[in-house]
C-alpha cells in the first residue's frame, strides 16, 4: 500500500499483554517481533479490503482539566523514615520529596488531569486521556459509547502519572500504588478517580454517540436499517 501513510496511536494499553503473552524483558526475541508485525500487517490489509466509513460533519473540540486528588500526604518525619527502608525506588522518591520541602515548595496534593474530545458531527468521536491509562477505561467506555464511532487515545497532552481503574486501586501492586516512585508522586491517587474521569468523558462526548445501557457499545439500528438486515429464502 505505497500510497498509505501509517500513524501509530497508543490507546489505554496498560495492564494487558499481547496475544504472544511475552512478559519480562523480551531481549532479542526477533521471532515474537516478526509475529506481531505480521499480525499488524494482516489486520491493516483486512481493514483496507473492507468497507471504509467516511468521516463527515462539523468538527468540534473540547478540553477540560480536572483534579485527581491524592491520598493523605506524608509528613517530613515519615519521609525521613522512608529514606532508610524499603525499595531503592521508594528511598529515592522520599529524598525527592524532602528536597522539595527543603526548597520551600509544597508537596502536590492533586494531579491536574487534561481530558480532550474531538467530534465530527455524529460520524466520529475521538477522546484523549493523559497518562498511562489502564485498559479498564477502554473496555468500559466502549461499552457505554458507540464503539463503531468512538476512538480512545491515551498518553495524550500530558504524562503526569499512571491512571489506575478502581479495580487496580483495590488490588494494589503496580498501578495500584507501587508505581508512585517512578512518577515522583508523594503518595497514591485517591479512590474514586475512575468516576471523575468517566463522568467528564461522558460530559464531553455528544449525546449522539451514547448508547443505551446494556447494549455493550452497539448502537441500536433505525427501523429502516433493521429491515435491510432481514434476509428471507427465495420463494
Amino acid at each position: 500500500f505505497p500510497d498509505c501513510v501509517g500513524l501509530v496511536s497508543i490507546g489505554a494499553g496498560s495492564d494487558q499483554n499481547p496475544v504472544s503473552r511475552i512478559s519480562g524483558d523480551p531481549g532479542d526475541n526477533v521471532a515474537a517481533a516478526e509475529q506481531q508485525g505480521v499480525e499488524i500487517a494482516t489486520e491493516v490489509e483486512r481493514l483496507l479490503g473492507g468497507r471504509l466509513k467516511r468521516i463527515s460533519g462539523k468538527p468540534t473540540a473540547l478540553l477540560q482539566t480536572i483534579a485527581l486528588p491524592l491520598n493523605e500526604l506524608p509528613t517530613r518525619e515519615q519521609l525521613i523514615e522512608q529514606t532508610g527502608k524499603g525499595r531503592a525506588t521508594d528511598r529515592y522518591n522520599a529524598t525527592t520529596q524532602l528536597a522539595r520541602l527543603d526548597r520551600g515548595e509544597k508537596l502536590i496534593s492533586e494531579i491536574a488531569y487534561p481530558i480532550q474530545t474531538w467530534s465530527f458531527g455524529d460520524s466520529f468521536c475521538m477522546n484523549f486521556l493523559a497518562g498511562e491509562v489502564c485498559v479498564d477505561y477502554a473496555l468500559r467506555l466502549k461499552s457505554e459509547i458507540d464503539r463503531e464511532r468512538f476512538w480512545l487515545n491515551a498518553y495524550s497532552n500530558d504524562f503526569g502519572c499512571y491512571i489506575p481503574s478502581e479495580r487496580l486501586v483495590a488490588e494494589g501492586g503496580y498501578g495500584g500504588g507501587a508505581e508512585v516512585p517512578y512518577f515522583a508522586l508523594p503518595t497514591t491517587l485517591q479512590a474514586g478517580l475512575e468516576k471523575l474521569i468517566i463522568d467528564e468523558v461522558h460530559r464531553q462526548v455528544p449525546d449522539a454517540f451514547h448508547v443505551p445501557k446494556g447494549t455493550q457499545g452497539v448502537a441500536p439500528k433505525t427501523p429502516e436499517d433493521s429491515l435491510r438486515c432481514m434476509k428471507t429464502h427465495d420463494s
